[in-house]
């Protein structure tokens, strides 16, 4: 079954793929090279290494990142690439498909890398290849559709690729070549900053917003008492503007602790500085992933197992409920009570395992 729903989606995309469009290769050509990712925080995060990997492979190439922020307001990995990875950004967040389709052909592009992320539909992928097709892109590729939809529903316990593995897979199809170190991510931090001792501070990132995937207010805050009176330590807890009053309640019980809600170059160092990482899927977890830092990420049932997992990473211990009730039906924006089948005992003995 599963075979055969990957094969099938697969064959749909790359059967349109070939129909409307020239492939696209590495290239040394001056050529303008539209890079087409809608992300959230988290996602744009894990696109990162895919961002430097097409700028090797097209050195002379103007890149025009094309990208949206519905995620958390003011707060987006776009603004914070360093210099050289795009030269243009553009932002399509209040722009309407017959404006985004205008603009490409204002602008006379012909190449495009499409970075759809895991939420994008099948149908989505093959709307967004007829729009490009309308606005005169001529080379174009990077359609790529897992079964999202029917992994989360049906093959929930079935192995799928991570985003990072998939993203990679993405960019080996169209023939870019990789590169050999990816650890230097492209963005913009204080080199002063990073390099000052860390290991001192537990970092506690558990706002989401996938509702289904929250772990219960009180296991944090007990987890934060038990850290407390096993090895005391601080805990600074990383979130949004919104999320400062109930963060400082936690803080209030613990008797210790910060909050920060600060922007990703300053994240950046955080993570850098902290000995680890405790969060729910969030854009805090994935940069620990990504900076192959020790992290413990809490998951619920509206993702399938691996999804956010680093190929890469041997530091980082995913946790998921011990029972599943998908009322969610894998949707995160539903409530669940999965996660209430995530024990603090569970938490607690793998953090021990990192001793």
């Amino acid at each position: 079954m599963k075979v055969f729903l990957m094969w099938w989606y697969r064959l749909v995309l790359n059967t349109f793929q070939k129909i409307f469009f020239r492939p696209i290769a590495p290239t040394e050509q001056a050529i303008t090279l539209l890079v087409w990712r809608d992300a959230h925080l988290g996602d744009g995060l894990l696109s990162l290494p895919s961002l430097l990997r097409i700028r090797h492979n097209f050195p002379n190439a103007k890149i025009i990142l094309l990208s949206h922020n519905d995620g958390i307001p003011g707060i987006h990995f776009k603004d914070y690439l360093q210099d050289g990875i795009a030269e243009e950004i553009w932002d399509r967040s209040n722009w309407t498909l017959g404006q985004l389709i205008q603009t490409i052909k204002e602008n006379n592009l012909l190449h495009l890398i499409a970075l759809m992320p895991y939420s994008a539909s099948l149908k989505w992928n093959m709307v967004s290849m007829v729009m490009m097709k309308m606005a005169g892109i001529k080379h174009a590729g990077g359609w790529k559709k897992e079964t999202t939809f029917l992994a989360k529903r049906w093959l929930s316990r079935s192995s799928f690729p991570s985003e990072l593995d998939r993203l990679e897979g993405l960019l080996t199809d169209l023939d870019l070549t990789k590169i050999g170190n990816l650890d230097a991510l492209p963005i913009q931090v204080d080199r002063h900053e990073q390099n000052r001792e860390g290991g001192h501070f537990i970092i506690f990132a558990p706002f989401t917003k996938g509702i289904a995937n929250a772990w219960p207010d009180e296991n944090w805050i007990q987890l934060g008492i038990e850290i407390q009176r096993k090895q005391p330590m601080p805990i600074v807890i990383v979130g949004g503007k919104g999320d400062r009053t109930k963060a400082e309640e936690w803080i209030q019980k613990w008797g210790s602790g910060r909050f920060e809600h600060v922007p990703i170059p300053a994240l950046h160092t955080l993570v850098m500085q902290s000995k680890m990482v405790i969060g729910a899927d969030s854009g805090v977890i994935h940069l620990a992933n990504l900076l192959k830092k020790e992290n413990i990420v809490l998951f619920g049932n509206s993702d399938y197992r691996g999804k956010w997992a680093h190929p890469e990473n041997p530091n980082q211990t995913m946790l998921a409920p011990s029972k599943s009730c998908m009322k969610c039906l894998g949707k995160r924006n539903r409530p669940c009570h999965c996660m209430n089948y995530l024990s603090l005992e569970a938490v607690l003995t793998a953090m021990a395992s990192y001793d």
